[in-house]
């Protein structure tokens, strides 16, 4: 087998890279500063300025730097996934604020395991971002009285990332994958991706019921500490229970959105990655979502949601950040990838899945992806080659690698994948609005990585002796 050859013209200085670092640092750490720094940082014109000046920086250098190897055309690239990046999570934003669920029973641990279940399957048909944006408000609605950091940290887990590698619905990564020629049913027919799939869903949900059974409990005795908030006065036993769904304009419009990305990656359009094909997708998300929001969707549910655009419009400014200075990054490695010597599943498990935790995921599977495929001198860019690497055992545990690799790592930090961030904003945006909500719900940049690593780096132990070492 054969290293894979370099497609790229470019070859960024590892310097270049030091923007998207900065990013990194600026999004875990400024929140939590203190003083100036964070007055500063808070407002989404505080954050803009900084995204912007990063940006700009990486911009002139690769328009400059390389305007006869492409650099221009790279960074456009860049700026249309962007655009298609914020009309899809933009429509599942403004489309999600048309459904209002609510429940006036205090949740139990039981039925708040039974909606990440629900969850999990869920994202398989709407997306991960989809099923956050459903989920969400009803979630942190029905928990509101004893709102904890195990609620929004599991949330992420489970149905922002691990439950999403089934189908190419499912999380960007797979419906890359999905354009590039693999099947749509590949995942779903693949014994080792559905068993970790489960494997990881399950241990993740019964670590989710210890947690919020202790919370629960604690809830319930009067000065008891949950998640280090003091519970001052124990509520009455909750008696009738009331359910309330409202927004089936909303529901008919998230089944449009999956219509449209589905026909998006159809062969009928070539490759499936063509720009133009993705930005007409594009246009007809923002008119299907304008229609929702102010012809047949229901205005009260908005009004009850408390919905406005500022959390999307944070999500929106940081992402144009991360995929500006993403560029050199991605850049370096795919110029230097016969330097990493992967030949092994597990190598590329964790390798794809590192980098997937702080660097956007798709990408990230298509760099390793395309690496794979380059050890048998064939391209993931060719869904015909691609056809055929599937039918060799080995490509297939490298691609089973990748994929989850990809996806699961997505969890690990805020930065892993959009919905980590978009469920974050969203809560925040609640807490801060509608108010009654315990202290520190919400954990920092930090805090969320303690919680989460513990629970899910034992799985991705157990996960690669399943692909196999």
């Amino acid at each position: 087998m054969s290293n894979l050859t370099v497609t790229s013209a470019i070859d960024p200085s590892p310097y270049s890279c030091l923007p998207f670092v900065f990013l990194m640092l600026m999004m875990a750490f400024l929140p939590m500063a203190g003083g100036l720094p964070q007055r500063l940082w808070e407002p989404n014109l505080g954050k803009a300025a900084g995204v912007f000046v990063l940006s700009l920086t990486v911009w002139l250098y690769y328009c400059i730097a390389f305007a006869s190897q492409g650099g221009v055309e790279a960074m456009v690239s860049q700026l249309i996934d962007w655009i298609n990046f914020v009309c899809l999570i933009g429509s599942l934003y403004v489309v999600a604020g048309g459904l209002f669920c609510d429940y006036d029973d205090l949740a139990s641990p039981r039925m708040n395991t039974l909606i990440l279940l629900f969850g999990a399957v869920l994202t398989n048909f709407t997306g991960t971002t989809g099923a956050c944006m459903i989920l969400i408000r009803t979630f942190v609605h029905i928990n509101k009285a004893r709102l904890a950091p195990h609620h929004i940290t599991f949330f992420i887990m489970i149905v922002g990332n691990v439950s999403g590698v089934l189908t190419p619905l499912g999380d960007p990564p797979m419906f890359i994958g999905f354009l590039k020629g693999v099947p749509f049913l590949w995942m779903l027919q693949n014994p080792k991706i559905v068993g970790s799939w489960a494997m990881c869903v399950m241990v993740l949900l019964i670590a989710f019921w210890v947690h919020d059974r202790r919370n629960y409990s604690a809830y319930y005795f009067k000065g008891i500490q949950v998640e280090n908030v003091e519970v001052a006065v124990a509520p009455e036993a909750p008696s009738d229970r009331k359910n309330a769904f409202r927004g089936r304009a909303a529901v008919f419009g998230f089944l449009g959105i999956v219509v449209i990305v589905f026909v998006q990656g159809l062969p009928v359009w070539g490759s499936g990655n063509d720009r133009y094909v993705n930005l007409g997708a594009s246009a007809i998300l923002v008119c299907l979502t304008l229609t929702i929001r102010y012809v047949v969707g229901d205005p009260e549910c908005y009004a009850l949601n408390l919905f406005h655009l500022g959390p999307l419009i944070e999500v929106v400014i940081l992402f144009f950040g991360l995929f500006s200075t993403l560029a050199p990054v991605l850049g370096y490695l795919e110029f230097h990838a016969t330097e990493l010597n992967l030949n092994q599943p597990w190598q590329f498990f964790w390798t794809s899945g590192a980098l997937s935790a702080v660097l956007d995921n798709a990408p990230t599977y298509l760099t390793f992806a395309s690496l794979g495929a380059g050890l048998y001198n064939a391209s993931f860019n060719d869904p015909q080659q691609v056809a055929v690497l599937l039918t060799v055992p080995s490509f297939s545990n490298i691609l089973e690698a990748v994929s989850m690799g990809s996806v699961f790592f997505g969890a690990c930090t805020y930065l892993g994948n959009a919905p980590n961030l978009m469920v974050k904003a969203t809560v925040e945006d609640m807490i801060k609005r509608e108010g009654g909500y315990p202290p520190h719900a919400v954990p920092n940049f930090l805090m969320y990585m303690a919680w989460v690593l513990p629970h899910l780096l034992p799985l991705f132990v157990i996960v690669m002796f399943i692909i196999g070492i």
